[in-house]
């Protein structure tokens, strides 16, 4: 594995969410067969990318599930990448999972540009440590609002709502990941 390498899933990520809201999954691009040990010994974060905070969500080793973690503030970049870095090293996290932000169309806009220019920084800060990772673009069409409906449901307040909303969704797209190995 190389440092920085990254390879695209765009898979959906819930697909009940999709068809229900008549967007139908779109296939993978770029992805490897591995074997099921070779996906269980992964330890992945999930990052759902904000304009103003960056959701973190981690996983239990071997588990295919999801937990949000904290909610780091997404300016200034680099004090956010070194936070986000210092939790890739202490987890000896070998898989980051970045929310790719497509239009409902398919289509990269301006949200796209912005991750990958989290992306870009965020590598640049691992591969100084000597880090040796692997990002994964995932499709985050519609997690920010299945989160958002999520705690809604679960009665959780406005205020509430706002402070752990970016986490929700990192977790749901962590967890669309880990469900597709």
């Amino acid at each position: 594995r190389s440092r920085g390498k990254i390879r695209v899933a765009t898979r959906g990520v819930y697909a009940s969410l999709e068809q229900s809201c008549g967007v139908l999954p779109q296939g993978q691009r770029g992805r490897e067969s591995m074997s099921q040990d070779e996906a269980t010994a992964r330890v992945c974060i999930g990052l759902d990318v904000g304009t103003v905070r960056i959701g973190v969500a981690t996983h239990a080793d071997g588990a295919d599930y999801a937990m949000p973690h904290s909610t780091v503030e997404a300016r200034p970049l680099k004090k956010a990448c070194e936070e986000i870095a210092e939790l890739v090293q202490e987890r000896s996290v070998d898989t980051i999972v970045v929310g790719w932000p497509l239009d409902m169309d398919g289509s990269e806009g301006r949200a796209v540009r912005r991750v990958k220019k989290v992306i870009d920084a965020l590598t640049k800060e691992l591969d100084a440590r000597g880090h040796v990772f692997e990002v994964i673009e995932w499709d985050e069409r519609l997690t920010t609002t299945s989160a958002e409906a999520m705690l809604i449901g679960a009665d959780v307040s406005r205020g509430r709502r706002k402070q752990v909303i970016d986490q929700v969704a990192a977790a749901h797209i962590l967890e669309g990941y880990l469900k597709s190995l």
